[in-house]
């Protein structure tokens, strides 16, 4: 029989895996754009990080967090 506690715990477990799915993919998405700007500036395509990222048409809310780890490197 499941109870109004198990109810909840369950709920609690399916919200965190949500939040840990979206997290997740925000992650992957984040190491894609970098890894995408990386080979464009490599393979000369592209002279500076913020051409690449005009070129990929990378959201705005990534460009700070892809321009920190490109230069921390």
């Amino acid at each position: 029989m499941c109870t109004f506690s198990d109810a909840i715990w369950e709920k609690g477990i399916e919200k965190g895996r949500d939040e840990g799915m979206e997290r997740g993919i925000k992650e992957g998405s984040l190491i894609t754009s970098i890894n995408n700007v990386q080979n464009l500036i490599k393979k000369h395509v592209v002279s500076n990080i913020e051409e690449a990222m005009d070129l990929l048409g990378v959201e705005a809310s990534l460009r700070p967090a892809i321009l920190k780890s490109i230069q921390m490197h």
